[in-house]
């Protein structure tokens, strides 16, 4: 009987252990799949870690020097930084024209070319001028001039003479492309007689190449219709007493 009992017992046990066996495999299938998504959540989160711990080498990496972008390129770069350092084709050293110095002692003359309309007439000017500057001081200054009616009817001169300036301090210093104001007095004639000594006048040179003498209207009784005269400058040249290396100057005078 108890023979009998031990056998059934051990059959029952031989038929219940595939189902314990494929139940505990199954338990342990279902915890390794969680465990998987565990450690799939797991490296999303190591992920996230290492994205955070990437943070400190990124940071590293901002910190070093990185290469700038090149949008033009090198060669073209150095020919754009040479053509900066080139002086552009205005410049006076590329064109030769350098600006001379200012002279002291110097012959400049010129030619008297003015049309006056006045009342019913117009006059034509024609003659020539010359002033020579010593010292920085002018020396003299004169014009001889020919006025011709339009018409062709009348004729007379007019000369201006023995410039005066008004402040004895002032520099008269001049060179091609120098432009000069100066204020003063200056003796007023009229065929070789002068008329009105002393008239409020002012000459002034135009970069060099032009001449106006405007003279007081009042003083000159009007005469002149209160208009410039108008002329250009032909000729300048240094002049003073002989200098180095067999240099022989024009006497200022």
């Amino acid at each position: 009987m108890i023979l009998l009992l031990a056998v059934a017992l051990l059959t029952l046990a031989m038929i219940l252990s595939p189902f314990s066996t494929q139940t505990v495999i199954l338990l342990a299938t279902s915890e390794n799949d969680e465990d998987d998504s565990n450690d799939g959540d797991g490296n999303g989160d190591s992920s996230d870690g290492d994205n955070g711990n990437s943070d400190q080498p990124a940071e590293e990496a901002a910190s070093e020097p990185q290469p700038q972008p090149q949008l033009i390129p090198q060669q073209q770069q150095s020919q754009l930084s040479q053509q900066q350092q080139q002086p552009s084709p205005s410049t006076p050293q590329q064109d030769g024209q350098q600006q001379e110095p200012p002279l002291e002692n110097f012959i400049i003359s010129g030619k008297i070319v003015s049309l006056l309309p006045i009342e019913n007439n117009t006059w034509i000017a024609d003659g020539d001028w010359r002033m020579v500057a010593e010292n920085g001081k002018a020396k003299s200054f004169s014009t001889q001039m020919v006025w011709t009616s339009a018409d062709g009817t009348q004729s007379h001169t007019h000369e201006f003479q023995n410039l005066r300036l008004l402040d004895n301090n002032t520099n008269v210093a001049m060179a091609p492309g120098i432009t000069l104001n100066l204020d003063g007095v200056l003796d007023v004639g009229t065929n070789g007689v002068i008329d009105w000594p002393g008239v409020p006048s002012r000459v002034y040179f135009g970069n060099g190449q032009t001449i106006v003498v405007a003279i007081d209207d009042a003083v000159t009784n009007y005469h002149f219709g209160g208009q410039p005269i108008y002329g250009l400058v032909t000729s300048f040249s240094p002049c003073g007493a002989p200098g180095p290396s067999m240099e022989v100057l024009p006497r200022c005078e």
